[in-house]
């Protein structure tokens, strides 16, 4: 008598899980498709879809400079053979070092027969640095009191 009481409890228990599950299945389950601006009642609440103003996405994509893989070092002045930089620009890193008497000048600029006017230094004596290029072709011309390097 207790086994079958023990059963019967069992089985009941577990066809309460069965419906409760094939209930919350039914629930997820079932999608509502409605119109902007309509309604619709759905197990007793009033579910409304809301107009909504049309929006225009604007995305800007930002491009980095890209690198040509050129390297020049020297010691002193020098003119660097012509070289063209690709349309997104190019950022050169620099190193410039103070000659004996510990003086630092370091200035590159591009010959005036270019296109476009391209200059930058080592401002205040600085060993290191970087300065960005815009695309076009250029003759850079390196005035320095000591060794340097140029990589774009």
């Amino acid at each position: 008598m207790r086994r079958v009481r023990k059963r019967v409890l069992l089985g009941a228990a577990l066809l309460a899980l069965l419906v409760a599950g094939s209930a919350s299945a039914y629930v997820v389950a079932r999608t509502i498709w409605l119109k902007p601006g309509h309604c619709r009642v759905i197990h007793g609440r009033k579910v409304c879809a809301r107009k909504a103003k049309p929006r225009t996405v604007t995305r800007t994509t930002t491009v980095a400079p890209s690198s040509t893989g050129q390297t020049f070092s020297g010691n002193g002045d020098s003119t660097l053979p012509p070289m063209t930089i690709p349309p997104n620009g190019v950022v050169v890193h620099w190193t410039a070092q103070p000659d004996q008497l510990g003086d630092n000048s370091f200035l590159v600029s591009s010959s005036p027969d270019d296109e476009r006017f391209v200059e930058f230094d080592n401002g205040s004596g600085a060993t290191s640095g970087s300065s960005f290029v815009p695309a076009g072709t250029y003759t850079f011309e390196v005035t320095a009191s000591a060794a340097w390097s140029l990589s774009f």
